[in-house]
């Protein structure tokens, strides 16, 4: 019998379903160190990722909260990197970049009029490729903005009213996402000032 089975089973037996034990005090206390803490340090976001432990809550209650620390610490291990090493260069084999350099890449879903579009997410040094069903670029002269809103990327473009949102599939994909494409932008249209995040 596993400790986490055992923990959900004492919970029923009191009456008390899983939303209610994702509310209690301890769960209450982890989500607002979470919200604190985000921006902090790599101590406090690996002390973070203790927390859970110490309070007596099973990770699985707090997967949500522990995905967002992870990706707040491979943020800052990006970030560290990107002064380090420059942008990191990946290999590919997608006739669709032809001679890009490629600088990141994600699964990701885009939401539209005709649907539910699951694709790969390129950010190159020339543009934003999305290869789907049908292909979607923008290039950087064209980006007006680059953020990330929970688990998105949301590219706003030069043209009024048109945006682009990738759905990823991790807070880690979204944030180092953003920030590549980021400094990307700034790379090719250097009159830019930098983004705010």
């Amino acid at each position: 019998m596993s400790l986490s089975w055992l923990k959900s089973y004492s919970r029923r037996w009191r009456g008390q379903t899983g939303a209610d034990a994702r509310d209690s005090g301890p769960h209450r206390q982890f989500r607002a160190a979470v919200q604190e803490g985000l921006a902090g340090d790599r101590t406090t976001l690996e002390g973070l990722l203790q927390m859970p432990g110490a309070l007596g809550i099973a990770d699985e209650e707090v997967e949500l909260e522990l995905e967002m620390v992870q990706g707040a610490l491979d943020l800052l291990a990006l970030k560290e990197s990107l002064v380090r090493d420059g942008l990191p260069v990946l290999e590919h084999q997608h006739k669709a970049l032809g001679a890009d350099r490629c600088h990141f890449r994600c699964s990701a879903f885009t939401v539209d009029e005709s649907g539910h579009r699951p694709g790969r997410l390129f950010l190159t040094h020339r543009r934003v490729i999305f290869l789907a069903s049908p292909l979607l670029a923008v290039p950087w002269s064209a980006a007006l903005s680059i953020n990330d809103e929970e688990r998105d990327i949301v590219v706003s473009t030069v043209t009024p009213g048109v945006a682009y949102r990738f759905h990823c599939n991790s807070f880690s994909d979204a944030r180092c996402g953003v920030l590549i494409a980021q400094t990307l932008m700034r790379q090719a249209r250097p009159s830019l000032e930098p983004e705010r995040r």
